[in-house]
């Protein structure tokens, strides 16, 4: 029964990208929605999850939704077209990771002592919003507890001021992000988030911040092993990611800004990180906060920070701590509450805090940053997204000299897998079969879901691998 349903979502899927998910209508949508409930009464839960984010892509981009994004479609396709096929074509009994679960589960984590590191505000695509806290343990395993519900950005505030439930105790995140919890009996989840259970207890205590000794270790690794430390720590299920496995703990001086981004040199050792605004939304003090920070070049800063994979040398700027030096002692005083810790997609900084701001953000060029060198990987990108946008239609006979054209220069540029895999997607779009009557029709859309599976899989570890390549030469 398993088989079958995989097998129903595998033909849904290839059904939608061989018509496009632009030209995906009503029919072809309820298929795929069909396929889903299927998968989730056989326990295939991973699929449907799978399933339902191509859905929402597919809607969103025949509603012109300005939330759509083209790179979204392509791996959630891909992700989708990968597990429908595992579970369909594999004899064996598939593994926990390729089933997923229906509910989190929470396991004993026995005694925690928990430091607050910072909390981040959530406001997604679907709907939802809230704040999600992130404590660190001595053993420097993150933890986290979310108040995440669904509302728009108005509720973010509400969700920080909200008493988060821990082991039967009720704290404000605002407070819970500044203090240190004691955890009896503690339990938690895979990706980290801490449970509730009956036997739970747990105390909050006053923290030393991030200048506690297990925080301070944390800053004090170089970025190079930090970079290591994330690319290993990398789940191929994405509800099974590490709370804060993509986190860099960065310390640094501020040296400007070139309009959009800020800038971090590293301290003690080389590389430039540019720091990018998190969530760009009027109601959040991101860009607000970035601005004025590059208002105060040489601040010397500790800085926590999500690493963006896919692209080397970026980070989404969440929290921030100031430095203080026998140089310079006291170029920021944050209000006593803060505790030196600045959450800043929900904190506000003020131009009274800064002993030495200057009228206008400093300006740094952007090309004094070491820029990523190129994987050579555009044509394979540009024609996945063409027929995940448009289908077979998008290579029509007429561009597929233009594809083999592209495959030559794979060839020439040394990856002759990529070309021999753009070059058999190019040919599998315009196949057809013909009746005993000469009527031509389009093959079985299964062979060109195969081809393009197989172009995304090479172009998702090429790219990842030159993504680490690229990240570690910013640190060295």
């Amino acid at each position: 029964a398993k088989r079958s349903a995989a097998e129903l979502m595998w033909k849904s899927a290839a059904a939608i990208l061989a018509t496009g998910a632009r030209a995906a209508g009503t029919l072809l949508q309820s298929h795929l929605l069909r396929a889903i409930h299927e998968c989730r009464s056989q326990g295939l839960h991973r699929l449907a999850a799978a399933g339902l984010r191509v859905m929402q892509n597919v809607r969103l981009l025949r509603e012109e939704n300005d939330a759509f994004r083209s790179e979204d479609l392509v791996s959630d396709f891909a992700e989708l077209l990968r597990v429908a096929w595992t579970l369909s074509r594999t004899e064996q009994a598939p593994g926990r990771e390729w089933l997923g679960v229906a509910r989190r589960k929470f396991t004993p984590a026995g005694s925690l002592r928990l430091r607050g590191l910072f909390t981040e505000p959530i406001l997604t695509r679907s709907g939802y919003s809230g704040v999600v806290t992130y404590l660190l343990a001595d053993d420097e395993t993150i933890f986290s507890v979310s108040n995440v519900r669904p509302g728009n950005a108005s509720r973010i505030l509400e969700a920080y001021q909200t008493g988060a439930e821990v082991g039967g105790l009720s704290v404000p995140h605002q407070a819970l992000n500044r203090q240190s919890l004691l955890m009896q009996k503690a339990t938690r989840s895979v990706d980290g988030r801490l449970g509730g259970g009956k036997e739970c207890r747990a105390i909050t205590l006053e923290s030393d911040g991030w200048n506690s000794e297990v925080v301070t270790r944390r800053f004090a690794v170089p970025l190079h092993d930090q970079v290591q430390r994330v690319f290993a720590s990398e789940s191929p299920i994405p509800s099974e990611q590490p709370a804060g496995w993509d986190l860099l703990f960065l310390a640094g001086t501020i040296l400007g800004s070139d309009g959009e981004n800020l800038f971090l040199a590293l301290k003690d050792q080389p590389g430039v990180v540019r720091l990018k605004i998190a969530t760009d939304h009027p109601a959040l003090p991101f860009r607000e906060n970035l601005e004025l920070l590059a208002r105060v070049p040489g601040l010397p800063i500790r800085c926590i920070a999500r690493m963006v994979l896919s692209s080397p040398g970026d980070a989404l700027a969440l929290a921030l701590s100031p430095m203080s030096d026998e140089e310079s002692p006291s170029l920021c005083q944050l209000p006593d509450d803060w505790q030196s810790i600045v959450n800043l997609g929900i904190d506000n900084l003020k131009r009274g805090f800064f002993q030495k701001a200057h009228p206008q953000p400093h300006v740094v060029e952007a090309s004094s940053v070491n820029e990523a060198a190129a994987d050579g990987l555009d044509f394979v990108r540009r024609r996945l997204q063409a027929v995940a946008l448009g289908g077979r239609h998008a290579l029509p006979t007429g561009r597929v000299g233009a594809a083999v054209s592209d495959a030559r220069s794979l060839d020439a540029h040394l990856q002759p897998t990529a070309a021999s895999l753009l070059k058999g997607l190019a040919q599998c779009a315009i196949e057809s079969r013909t009746d005993l009557l000469g009527t031509r029709f389009p093959p079985d859309p299964s062979h060109l879901a195969e081809r393009w599976l197989a172009g995304a899989i090479y172009e998702e570890t090429a790219r990842r691998h030159f993504q680490k390549w690229n990240w570690q030469r910013v640190g060295n």
